[in-house]
């Protein structure tokens, strides 16, 4: 499983990357910025969490792009929830500071919601991924690159 983390704190990106990693075992992989995340988006990741807002912009444009794609994710921020523009609201949001319960638990849901709408060979990747050990594997952008 690879999962993608848009998040411009390092130590927040960091953070998330240990709950998941020691929930699901999953690969991580890092935006800190729009620029840097668009070269992500070629990735087949499976699900993703985002921040709201980033040195040079929002990720609503990439929140839409996900939903087109038919890829779960969450919004991790401390923005209002209010401003997320109404096509995206059905999306889960977890609010900063956040706890690790909200964030397994959101995990699971995207994770169920990526199961269900995948195919059984997909399905069967992704329970694969589940099993292997928690090696760290991380590719992090830094802001721009």
């Amino acid at each position: 499983m690879l999962i993608l983390v848009v998040e411009d704190d390092p130590f927040i990106a960091l953070h998330l990357e240990d709950i998941i990693v020691s929930h699901v075992g999953a690969r991580v992989i890092f935006g800190a910025s729009i620029g840097a995340t668009r070269g992500l988006m070629s990735k087949p990741f499976d699900l993703a969490f985002l921040d709201v807002e980033l040195p040079d912009g929002t990720t609503y444009g990439l929140a839409d792009e996900l939903r087109r794609r038919h890829t779960p994710f969450a919004f991790v921020s401390g923005s209002a929830p209010r401003l997320v523009p109404e096509p995206l609201r059905s999306a889960p949001f977890i609010a900063k500071p956040f706890s690790r319960r909200e964030i397994v638990q959101t995990l699971d849901n995207l994770w169920s919601c990526a199961a269900r709408d995948s195919g059984p060979r997909d399905a069967a990747r992704r329970g694969a991924s589940i099993g292997r050990s928690a090696a760290r594997e991380v590719e992090y952008r830094a802001r721009g690159e």
